[in-house]
């Protein structure tokens, strides 16, 4: 019997097992645990994970396979192709494709052009942002402007997770529709309240991101410079930029003795939650997030944040589960850690207890299935 749902091919990167490419990964598996048993995805991607060159192991590749809820077709680094994008997409009977990313040759640039007589949906998953496009800034700036030319995008609807994103699309495709669907959160059963051990003088930080600058890595580590409490900071990610780690790393070296930093690599998906719910506070004051896939799980881990105002999540102190500041000041920054430092336990467990409510108030949030299920069928009328 012929299946009524909307068959969706799905082009990105990188997918699960994988979770080293971070966000795009993550949101694009939340989606599909919520929506696979309205829409059939069929999803193609790479059969190595971010940095990696080795294939996953027990997948099956050059194929399709079913996994995570969806099919997938896992391409190994050998069959990566021209012509293996194009015969996918033409030998794929699909409703429509929903593309993930701006920049990728192979899974973001081909499916566009091979895919001119299909409904296509972009997903821009950040990269359109102003300070998105000023790290390589020369290489994605000529790329726009070839891809506006020469009509690329033309006919293309655009899927952005807030307002501020959709208006860094039209910034640059000023021509196109946009629709806004926010990003789903991680299916998880939020636990019961569990106070955190917290002395007035020390607090325990954390970061979880990739190591580039576009997460701002080394911003947080020279705001410690003049921290005056007690401060532990504990670095998780894949190193992605190299030479900006080594800048980190000369920051790292030269900080005063009350700042102990530590790089713990990166956390295996499954074991998150557990892992962050030891420390105080998620530091990360990044240059711009579409959703932030490690600040809301350090909600639903009762972990309060600190974090940049260029993310959509703001007005963070009156909710009592963090704070988002102005990058334009740093010593702000290092104002809140020391006064966060200072806090006793009961007025930790005030932001605490209010990351909890927070994460549990937009995961009861029943209007976001219907928002990304609408922009499938909207592609349909």
């Amino acid at each position: 019997m012929k299946s009524n749902k909307i068959k969706v091919l799905v082009f990105i990167d990188w997918f699960l097992p994988g979770f080293k490419a971070g966000g795009p990964t993550r949101s694009l598996a939340n989606m599909i645990d919520f929506l696979h048993d309205e829409i059939d995805f069929y999803v193609v991607t790479r059969s190595t994970d971010y940095l990696q060159a080795e294939s996953y192991k027990n997948v099956e590749v050059n194929k399709w396979t079913k996994n995570c809820n969806s099919n997938i077709y896992y391409i190994s680094p050998d069959n990566l192709s021209y012509s293996t994008i194009k015969n996918i997409i033409k030998s794929t009977d699909c409703d429509m494709i929903y593309i993930n990313g701006v920049y990728s040759y192979y899974f973001s640039i081909l499916p566009v052009l091979f895919s001119k007589n299909k409904k296509r949906l972009v997903a821009a998953r950040g990269m359109l942002a102003k300070t998105a496009i000023e790290i390589k800034s020369t290489k994605k700036s000529l790329f726009l402007k070839l891809a506006k030319t020469l009509g690329w995008y033309k006919n293309v609807i655009f899927h952005s997770t807030n307002v501020n994103e959709l208006q860094d699309i039209k910034n640059v495709f000023s021509n196109n529709e946009v629709l806004i669907a926010p990003n789903f959160p991680k299916k998880i059963s939020l636990k019961n309240f569990v106070q955190k051990p917290k002395q007035s003088g020390e607090l325990r930080l954390f970061s979880l991101a990739r190591i580039a600058p576009e997460k701002n890595l080394l911003f947080a580590l020279q705001t410690l410079q003049n921290s005056k409490q007690t401060i532990s900071f504990d670095i998780f990610g894949s190193v992605y930029n190299q030479e900006y780690w080594q800048q980190c790393l000369k920051v790292i070296t030269n900080l005063p003795s009350n700042i102990k930093v530590n790089y713990k690599n990166e956390i295996e998906p499954e074991k998150v939650n557990e892992v962050i719910s030891n420390y105080h506070f998620l530091y990360l004051p990044t240059l711009g997030e579409n959703f932030g896939h490690s600040i809301f799980e350090s909600f639903t881990a009762g972990v309060p944040v600190i974090i940049s105002d260029k993310t959509p999540w703001r007005n963070l102190e009156e909710k009592k589960c963090g704070f988002d500041l102005p990058l334009e000041t740093e010593s702000k920054f290092t104002e809140v850690i020391d006064k966060l430092a200072l806090q006793s336990q009961d007025e930790y467990n005030l932001f605490s207890q209010g990351a909890l409510v927070f994460a549990n108030e937009f995961i009861n949030n029943k209007e976001i299935k219907q928002q990304n299920l609408n922009l499938f069928y909207h592609l349909l009328t």
